[in-house]
């Protein structure tokens, strides 16, 4: 039976061997399953959006698992592949530059903070479609951050108009909020989606609240509401 990788977690036993845990779809089977590979490091084995044979799988009380030897036929599959589509893929740059456009047409009250908006939207995008926004629970898989950063902005643009206090909201600090919200996951995690030490020392938050503050900072706006850390 094909498989395809939705989603991949590399780890560490207490007896100091490298496994994987490899969320997979097939065709045949309903729902995902998730099996553990055990002797997979993390450049071995199939990244997230590649296909996978497994020449056995074990099942311990619903547990399933395999050991690197029993996997074969790694491959990334063509677009016309029946499992192609049921892996995510990043959000594309015109859905993004157009949700931003959008944005961009209510921020009509501070100049200075809709420029920084327009600069920091066309650049974020590089960056982010580079990262997972989670190893797991969400988005996690390459150019994740880039999609759920994407749906944040188009909620804001859906709820935004019929608020009905909108006019006592500066818009333009809400979108900067959503962009950089999770900023701090380019420091959290590698291009292939392992966490680094800036996980466990300093968090996202942190790291993405100190990033906008010195950009602010940067930039020159000082005015009452702007969050100093």
């Amino acid at each position: 039976m094909q498989y395809i990788t939705l989603s991949r977690t590399d780890g560490i036993t207490s007896k100091g061997s490298p496994y994987a845990t490899l969320k997979l779809r097939s065709l045949e089977e309903k729902d995902p399953i998730n099996v553990a590979v055990w002797d997979t490091a993390p450049h071995q084995g199939p990244q997230v959006g590649q296909l996978v044979t497994f020449l056995s799988i074990r099942d311990n009380q619903g547990k399933k698992s395999a050991g690197y030897g029993d996997m074969m036929n790694i491959q990334t599959p063509s677009p016309d592949h029946p499992l192609y589509h049921f892996v995510p893929r990043p959000t594309s740059r015109q859905q993004w530059d157009e949700t931003l456009a959008h944005l961009l047409q209510y921020c009509t009250n501070d100049e200075k903070m809709r420029d920084i908006i327009a600069e920091c939207g066309s650049t974020l995008y590089v960056h982010y479609i580079k990262r997972p926004a989670a190893t797991s629970v969400h988005h996690a898989f390459p150019g994740g951050l880039v999609s759920h950063t994407w749906q944040m902005l188009s909620m804001l643009d859906g709820i935004y108009p019929y608020l009905p206090y909108k006019d006592e909201i500066k818009i333009e600090r809400l979108v900067l909020a959503v962009l950089f919200h999770d900023y701090g996951k380019l420091k959290e995690y590698r291009e292939d989606g392992e966490p680094t030490q800036d996980m466990y020392l300093l968090g996202h938050i942190y790291i993405s609240a100190h990033a906008l503050h010195n950009l602010l900072e940067k930039k020159g706006v000082d005015e009452p509401g702007i969050t100093r850390i």
